[in-house]
């Protein structure tokens, strides 16, 4: 795939277990509200803790996205790598788990990593603590996922606009 980070922009990565379920649905959105708030130089990226590579997002999460207007149906699973967390600015876990195996991996860039939910909440110790796995659950399951993951991200986006313009006024 090569080296992700290119001059004048920004790279949001999100985290889960699998990689096929919540971060390509957190992915989607975000991409989405990306385009829709015409931010431009905004990279938007997904891996997963214990993701094998090659595989599409489940199918339940495809559905969900879709009745929302996004196509992640070309998604394909990958593992978090060093190399991936080194060329992102910013990492947004769905569970806590997510976030100590992240930080544990790569001590270096634990200053870009947080929990979605508490990144929403500007704060380090709101509840709820992440976004449920709907894996193996039924698509409404699923929608309720994916309404969980963009309330948070309409909540962040305020204050991710605000880092992804702080990162392009010092580059």
């Amino acid at each position: 795939m090569g080296k992700m980070n290119v001059t004048n922009s920004f790279h949001v990565l999100f985290l889960c277990t699998g990689n096929i379920c919540r971060s390509p649905m957190a992915e989607g959105v975000l991409r989405q509200m990306m385009i829709e708030e015409s931010v431009p130089g905004v990279v938007v990226a997904s891996a997963g803790i214990a993701a094998a590579s090659g595989f599409p997002a489940s199918a339940h999460a495809v559905t969900a996205c879709r009745e929302r207007g996004i196509d992640i149906s070309g998604h394909r699973s990958r593992p978090l790598t060093r190399e991936i967390l080194a060329e992102t600015d910013l990492v947004l876990t769905m569970e806590m788990h997510h976030l100590y195996a992240a930080k544990s991996f790569s001590p270096g860039c634990a200053d870009r990593m947080y929990l979605l939910s508490h990144y929403a909440e500007g704060t380090e110790d709101a509840a709820p603590f992440g976004v449920e796995d709907p894996i193996g659950g039924d698509l409404d399951e699923y929608r309720a996922a994916l309404t969980t993951i963009g309330a948070y991200l309409e909540k962040a986006l305020p204050r991710i606009a605000e880092v992804i313009r702080t990162s392009a006024r010092e580059s």
